[in-house]
């Protein structure tokens, strides 16, 4: 009989280890017991990438800077919470921005071999967005207040993010998607950046002033530079340019030689007189406005002087747009001001005769273009002018089959070059910018830019109607919205985007003032009824057969 052994079953080891052995210690993971080969891998990855970023940096520099710019995003999203936002840089950073963009000409820059030229926007937009995504990175405080701030006007911040994801879309179906990219730069920085910065900064008290201020002094300041342009015939730094500014290409010395239309026309530190036109026109409210309700004497004496300098320099620029503009803020200012009496003194007869008389003088006004011959030509144009007027009706005939066969677009900045109208000259152009839109980012690209346009429109006015009184934050809300009135007009017949960061800018002014508006309204202590006196009745006496 033989010995009986006890069986034993053997269990197969699990080869991977617990992840943790004692709380709170824990097995090292794969990349931490393989570290010498990652780095290794990072090595060999950065030597390649550096070699082929040094050989082929002309050529791909865009594509090559994208996955650098996404590390360094990476890098400031994942910052340590520290409850502080640099919010003094940002706001410096912004007013210099605006500065830059007002005041210096733009094709004056470093151009260094390989590199983007190096503008005087550059240098302070792209600080300006590293502090800002710093300040988003690290201070939950400071998205909380931009979150109340934004939500003043939900539907505009929500179109303005739409539009730019509509943008960032565009750039991955365009037809030449480095072109798109290069583009799509320039809306996150001097656009979409712009916008959320100045909705953040001018909700601060003295801000907006201040932002109007500087407006009105570039306004004076351009101006100044155009009338000594007009008497010279030539833009004043032409020929004295510094050589390490001067850019050896055939647009800027377009842009130097100037334009002529019969006369010279003016352009001062803008490309072209369009620009100029539009910039002085829509800056004329903000003139306006200092000059009426300014509290400084020396504010309100620069503004006067400033209206007729717009005037003679829009003029010079021989652009309609800028004729169109003005007459805008002439019409709509007085009835802004009307409108302000109308409501602090009901009993005043001045109020309603300016507001009532606003639309009759509009109407004269509209009626004389057609039987007084100087007026028709400044508003309607002759001769050239007309045929700038039929070349537009020829683009929009010629655009809309190209947006309907292509509704989702063609990508950014192709617009014109699917258009491919031309002129006389072979110049290749593109004048409604709305036209352009659909060209570019399609149906929903135009349908949502249209919408913060307009949607900002509506709320400022609806603002203005609803309030019993206007104060002075109501009163700037009236002067932007004249603004924005002003470029979505303008918009139709100029298609440039040079101002369009002064523009993003003073729709985040209308965010903020929106803001204010509202603290100011929930702030203000609740009516209280008249308090009712008590009568007491005198008691009743019991029936006589009762007493």
């Amino acid at each position: 009989m033989g010995l009986a052994l006890p069986r034993f079953r053997w269990k197969r080891r699990d080869p991977r280890p617990p992840a943790s052995i004692l709380q709170p210690y824990a097995r090292p993971g794969y990349w931490q017991r393989h570290r010498r080969m990652g780095m290794t891998i990072l090595g060999f990855f950065a030597f390649f990438y550096g070699a082929f970023f040094g050989i082929t940096t002309i050529y791909f520099l865009v594509q090559l800077a994208v996955p650098l710019v996404l590390l360094a995003l990476l890098v400031i999203w994942l910052l340590p919470e520290t409850g502080k936002a640099p919010v003094r840089a940002m706001e410096w950073l912004f007013f210099a921005f605006l500065f830059a963009l007002l005041l210096w000409p733009n094709y004056l820059a470093l151009a260094l071999p390989g590199l983007p030229w190096i503008t005087a926007v550059r240098l302070f937009v792209i600080p300006l967005a590293v502090v800002f995504l710093i300040s988003l990175s690290q201070s939950a405080s400071f998205r909380a207040e931009l979150k109340t701030i934004l939500d003043a006007c939900p539907l505009v911040w929500k179109m303005a993010a739409a539009f730019t994801m509509v943008a960032v879309f565009s750039c991955i179906i365009s037809i030449e998607p480095t072109v798109s990219l290069r583009g799509l730069v320039i809306i996150l920085l001097n656009w979409t950046l712009v916008f959320f910065v100045a909705a953040y900064v001018l909700a601060k008290d003295g801000r907006m002033e201040k932002f109007v201020h500087i407006i009105c002094f570039a306004a004076f300041f351009v101006c100044l530079i155009a009338v000594w342009e007009a008497r010279i015939g030539a833009v004043p730094w032409a020929g004295h340019i510094p050589s390490f500014l001067k850019i050896d290409d055939p647009i800027i010395l377009s842009i130097l030689a100037g334009a002529t239309r019969g006369d010279y026309r003016v352009q001062s530190k803008f490309t072209t007189p369009l620009s100029l036109a539009e910039f002085t026109s829509c800056a004329l409210p903000f003139v306006f406005f200092v000059m009426v309700y300014g509290k400084r004497t020396i504010f309100r004496i620069m503004a006067f002087v400033t209206v007729p300098l717009v005037f003679y320099v829009v003029f010079k620029t021989d652009a309609r747009l800028g004729i169109i503009g003005c007459i805008i803020a002439i019409v709509l200012f007085p009835a802004l001001y009307g409108l302000n009496k109308l409501k602090s003194d009901k009993s005043s007869l001045l109020a309603p005769a300016i507001v009532l008389g606003i639309p009759a003088a509009g109407f004269m006004f509209f009626l004389s273009t057609f039987f007084i011959g100087r007026i028709g030509k400044m508003v309607w144009g002759s001769g050239e002018q007309v045929y700038s007027t039929d070349a537009r009706y020829d683009q929009v005939n010629q655009g809309i089959p190209k947006i309907l066969s292509h509704p989702w677009g063609y990508g950014l900045d192709k617009g014109a070059e699917v258009l491919n109208y031309r002129l006389q000259n072979g110049f290749l152009t593109i004048d409604s910018y709305y036209l352009c839109l659909a060209l570019d980012l399609g149906v929903i690209g135009l349908v949502t830019f249209v919408c913060m346009l307009f949607g900002t429109i509506y709320v400022l006015l609806n603002a203005l109607l609803r309030a019993e009184k206007l104060d002075r934050d109501l009163t700037m809300i009236g002067a932007v919205l004249i603004v924005l009135t002003q470029f979505a007009i303008i918009k139709l017949v100029l298609a440039q985007v040079e101002t369009h960061a002064y523009f993003f800018a003073v729709l985040g002014g209308a965010v903020a003032l929106a803001y204010r508006h509202s603290v100011a309204k929930q702030a203000q202590p609740a009516p209280q009824l008249p308090v009712e006196k008590t009568v007491r009745m005198p008691r009743k006496l019991p029936h006589p057969a009762l007493r």
